[in-house]
């Protein structure tokens, strides 16, 4: 610049920042977004459905949150190796992208689960109604080399604001109805009910008793003899393990 402020000469550098951008583009994607699938992850989802149920709250509508896992898919792993599971993964998921839409979103959650939620249902019969066609289109046939694969799924839905009010409310509920559904018949569905939560704290305190009783050598072997009614001979015995709790 001159006395009068006036520019004499302009000075500058210019670099090409096109790998740069493309880097940090895929470091953006890889954050959000399963590298197998293609769906969003658990983070992408996260956020999303923070946005859904403020919107829900705000709007008073109610949001689905619907837990979806794969039946016998480690058998698939086990006997056909992980590239079939993979094929299976992503065929999978091409179908629940179908689902992609304003009122609903789907990620892969992890490992065979995936998640997804639909917003402002007018009924549960709708709701019912999204997940048949979801299942519809899983249990679609497909073949993997020499082999035809029948794909089912399981899963388990929470609602919110009723069951839930966050991700880790709902997805607890949602958890405990999918459990209820595989310890039935599978390839089904279930909503939450609140006597899960009841049965399965009764069931986990159980469980836990008879660990801690084992350590505490808790459990007694009997043997209770058999009787021949009519002759009053011992035809043999009965083992019986007796729990001697402490307190029930």
């Amino acid at each position: 610049f001159d006395k009068k402020g006036k520019a004499l000469r302009v000075a500058g550098s210019m670099s090409d920042i096109t790998e740069q951008k493309h880097a940090r583009e895929q470091v953006e994607y890889m954050a959000y977004y399963d590298s197998l699938t293609n769906l969003p992850n658990r983070f992408l989802f996260d956020a999303k459905l923070k946005e859904c149920l403020v919107r829900g709250r705000e709007e008073q509508q109610p949001v689905a949150f619907i837990l979806i896992d794969l039946d016998n898919f480690k058998t698939v792993n086990d006997m056909y190796g992980h590239h079939a599971g993979d094929i299976l993964l992503k065929n999978i998921s091409e179908c629940l992208l179908q689902f992609l839409s304003e009122k609903s979103f789907v990620c892969r959650f992890g490992g065979d689960e995936f998640i997804l939620f639909l917003y402002g249902y007018s009924s549960r019969q709708e709701v019912e109604e999204f997940i048949r066609a979801i299942r519809s289109c899983i249990e679609r046939p497909i073949q993997i080399k020499s082999q035809l694969f029948h794909p089912t799924a399981s899963m388990g839905i929470a609602l919110f604001p009723s069951d839930g009010e966050d991700f880790d409310e709902l997805l607890q509920c949602a958890d405990l109805a999918l459990y209820k559904v595989k310890g039935e018949k599978k390839a089904s569905f279930r909503f939450f009910e609140v006597d899960m939560r009841k049965n399965f704290i009764e069931k986990l305190e159980v469980e836990n008793g008879i660990k801690r009783g084992l350590k505490h050598n808790e459990f007694r072997l009997f043997f209770q003899p058999q009787v021949d009614l009519k002759t009053g001979e011992v035809k043999g015995v009965e083992a019986l393990l007796r729990w001697e709790h402490p307190e029930r």
